[in-house]
């Protein structure tokens, strides 16, 4: 099936000089921002360009990510695909890693075959570093990779090698990561561009590299940000955090000690600290935009690659899980010609990103590549109500250790959920053995009256939570390995 046929006409009141050239697009994807961090720095004003940002553009309200670490979420960004179908299941080993990913077919590859000068700016994949720091992949033009997590003493890719910075202010990565785009966006082309640019922050600086993904314990801001004041823990005040009674919960998460409020109230606070110099970013980048009469005939997307747990559920600084801190993003769009803001309230997954991006583009993918997401067009121009249904998975990779895979099913649709409102949201999951050939636990959420999820319902003899998880298990196999128009007609 062509890209045409998954993408509804567009109905967006463009200028018609606007409407006859390609937009530039630009993908600003940072690393480890939640919602809870990204809202209250919107809501203590340390955000103003960000904001600026919203005033402008879509804020999606319910914007999801299929599988919440970041090197499968990035592979799902380039592809479209869900991370069954890219293969790039975790940061490391045998099914993860930059070394998993097959990037000959990508988002680059096909913006660049369609007249597009590309650019990367920060973060790639994990373990691109060890594996290779001197390779360039496949449509990419200009090439600035991140070679570790650091906001200060890294390296960076440039022509010919590699750049190094130290420990001066100036160095901090954030700020020259921005610079970098300022002057990529303001260097004269006649052609139009895309960037991705993908800062670290804020994500912890590990101690090693970056495929070092779960490491490192803290985050240091921009010198000129030091000082900014802390708050308490949103997620301290939930009763999902530290939560008392794990009875319902899968074996492997029931042995887990408390976490520290401590240390996840400092983490929150630097995370949300260093979010201020991707503000700077986003400010900058905006006006470098309309400074060169590119501002009006740019798709401007701001998010992230996955969520983050503070302490829900016991869970200590990590992501992962299907649990709603771990998949739930924030996301902003500005689309070419939008002129004001709106909200979209449809639910949106990581492998829309690159079908809607080709859509603006006017693009088609290569020959023979299936995407699994849609356009988000429609929701932009408020004539699209969004898939019913999602799929979140980890899906087993055959080495033990590490994170216990699952698949989750997040459901609205009222064939599942029984409610013929459409209102009622269930989550329904299965853990699995790590070898993926059993099922070890069961759960169910029912987000109207739990969204916290702390009160699994799988154990309900009910008649209607009974069919309820028949219903889903249905649909979750269907869906765990569903690809294309499959996907698309199950999530409907």
């Amino acid at each position: 099936m062509t890209l045409a046929a998954l993408l509804p006409a567009a109905t967006w009141a463009a200028e018609p000089a606007l409407a006859a050239a390609k937009p530039n697009v630009l993908f600003l994807l940072v690393d480890d921002l939640d919602v809870a961090v990204y809202q209250s720095g919107l809501d203590a004003g340390l955000y103003p360009h960000i904001k600026s940002l919203v005033a402008a553009g879509t804020s999606f309200s319910n914007a999801f990510v299929s599988l919440s670490i970041c090197c499968p979420s990035r592979s799902t960004f380039f592809t479209g695909q869900y991370p069954h179908n890219h293969g790039t299941l975790r940061n490391s080993g045998k099914a993860g890693g930059f070394k998993s990913f097959k990037d000959s077919s990508t988002l680059a590859v096909w913006m660049k075959a369609g007249g597009y000068r590309t650019a990367l700016m920060g973060k790639y994949l994990n373990g691109y570093k060890a594996e290779a720091s001197g390779y360039v992949p496949p449509g990419w033009d200009t090439w600035n990779a991140l070679l570790s997590l650091h906001q200060y003493d890294y390296s960076l890719t440039v022509p010919g090698g590699v750049q190094s910075h130290g420990s001066a202010p100036e160095d901090y990565q954030t700020d020259v990561l921005a610079n970098l785009a300022d002057s990529y966006v303001r260097t004269p082309s006649s052609q139009p561009f895309f960037l991705a640019l993908t800062p670290s922050a804020p994500h912890l600086e590990s101690g090693g590299e970056v495929g070092d993904d779960d490491g490192g314990d803290s985050l240091r801001p921009a010198p000129r940000h030091v000082g900014t004041p802390t708050v308490t823990l949103p997620a301290s005040l939930l009763p999902s955090f530290n939560e008392a009674d794990l009875s319902d919960k899968p074996k492997w998460l029931r042995q887990r000690p408390l976490t520290q409020l401590a240390t996840q109230q400092r983490v929150f606070n630097e995370k949300r600290t260093a979010m201020r110099a991707v503000d700077d970013m986003v400010g900058k980048l905006v006006l470098a935009l309309k400074e060169t009469g590119q501002w009006d005939n740019t798709l401007f997307v701001f998010t992230s690659d996955n969520g983050f747990q503070y302490g829900t559920h016991r869970r200590n600084l990590t992501k992962v899980d299907f649990y709603e801190e771990s998949i739930r993003l924030p996301m902003v769009v500005k689309a070419p010609g939008q002129r004001s803001s709106r909200v979209a309230d449809g639910w949106s997954l990581n492998n829309d990103w690159a079908v809607t991006v080709l859509d603006y583009a006017g693009l088609q993918p290569a020959a023979g590549h299936r995407f699994d997401g849609q356009s988000l067009r429609p929701l932009l121009e408020g004539s699209g109500s969004g898939r019913r249904t999602l799929l979140v998975e980890l899906p087993a990779t055959g080495q033990s250790g590490g994170h216990v895979p699952f698949y989750a099913l997040r459901s609205k649709d009222p064939a599942l959920t029984l409610d013929p409102s459409g209102k009622k949201v269930l989550v329904f999951a299965q853990t699995e053995n790590a070898a993926g050939s059993s099922v070890t636990d069961l759960e169910l959420y029912d987000l109207d009256t739990d969204p916290w999820q702390v009160q699994s319902l799988h154990r309900s003899t009910e008649s209607q939570r009974v069919q309820q998880i028949q219903l889903m298990r249905t649909r979750l196999d269907a869906l765990k390995t569903c690809a294309a128009d499959q996907c698309r007609s199950l999530e409907r």
